[in-house]
């Protein structure tokens, strides 16, 4: 099979209609720096983030995660060390160890009731809580 000759000049009438382009394709918010520092522009937290989209997800939901036990044992979520913090379908699970995201794998309707139930019970308790507040005023 015969290759077809690429000239000098239809290269670079390639190149000079390309590169345009791709210089519209960015917003042009990096073309100014290094790409290098951005954890020292702030950009960690983007960074990580892109980096490992569960990330972001553990991040937002660690702060009102409703349970303090293993969702699939029933221990202490820091019983066997450090909590393993899980993703499922966008949210964030607990477990004590790594064998229970098997368990979690097998069954996560039920294990996602559990921690319905035990955010329902967190909202009622904050609720009788404020209520209760409301009443010594």
């Amino acid at each position: 099979m015969k290759h077809p000759r690429v000239s000098v000049l239809s290269l670079a009438a390639f190149l000079a209609a390309v590169l345009p382009l791709a210089a519209l394709a960015g917003d042009g918010a990096h073309a100014d720096h290094d790409h290098a520092d951005h954890a020292a522009a702030g950009h960690a937290e983007a960074n990580a983030a892109a980096a490992d989209p569960a990330e972001a997800v553990i991040a937002a939901q660690l702060p009102t995660y409703p349970l303090e036990t293993c969702v699939v044992s029933g221990e202490p979520l820091d019983a066997m060390g450090k909590p393993v913090d899980f993703v499922h379908e966008g949210r964030l699970v607990r477990f004590c160890c790594g064998g229970c995201v098997d368990a979690f794998n097998e069954d996560p309707a039920a294990h996602f009731a559990k921690i319905d139930a035990a955010a329902g019970d967190a909202a009622a308790e904050t609720r009788e809580a404020a209520t209760a507040d409301e009443d010594a005023d």
